[in-house]
C-alpha cells in the first residue's frame, strides 16, 4: 500500500533464510528426515529455480 516492495520482498526471502537454516535443522535434530527417493532432484531443481529468482527480485 505504501509503496514499500522492497520491505516485503526482504521479509519473504529473510523468513524463508531463517527456516531453512535454523527450523528445519532444529526439527531435523529432534525427528530425523526422511527424504524419499527421487526428492534430491527436486531440492536441487528448486534451489536452482530460486538462484536465477532472487536476483531477479533484488535487482528489478
Amino acid at each position: 500500500m505504501k509503496s514499500e516492495a522492497d520491505l516485503c520482498v526482504g521479509n519473504v526471502i529473510g523468513s524463508n533464510i531463517f527456516n531453512s537454516l535454523f527450523v528445519l535443522p532444529i526439527s531435523a535434530l529432534v525427528q530425523p528426515l526422511i527424504v524419499p527417493e527421487g526428492g534430491i532432484l527436486d531440492i536441487l531443481v528448486s534451489l536452482i529455480f530460486a538462484l536465477f529468482l532472487v536476483p531477479i527480485f533484488i535487482f528489478g
